[in-house]
């Protein structure tokens, strides 16, 4: 479960990342035809952002168990 958990933390991660790059760059996004504001990647940070901390913690509360 430890593995699956330091994974999972690091996909949401680097996915947190690429919006929070988003946001500093400015990056546009078109979906549907309907350009995508860039504020609304704050959105993705946050929640994406607290699932990478979660499986951190999940991960490291995994090493201590035994």
């Amino acid at each position: 479960m430890r593995r699956y958990a330091q994974v999972s933390g690091t996909f949401f991660t680097l996915f947190a990342l690429v919006h929070v790059s988003r946001l500093i760059f400015g990056w546009p996004v078109r979906a549907a035809g309907m350009d995508v504001p860039v504020w609304v990647s704050i959105i993705p940070v946050i929640v994406v952002g607290g699932l990478a901390l979660w499986a951190f913690r999940v991960a490291g509360a995994s090493s201590e168990s035994p």
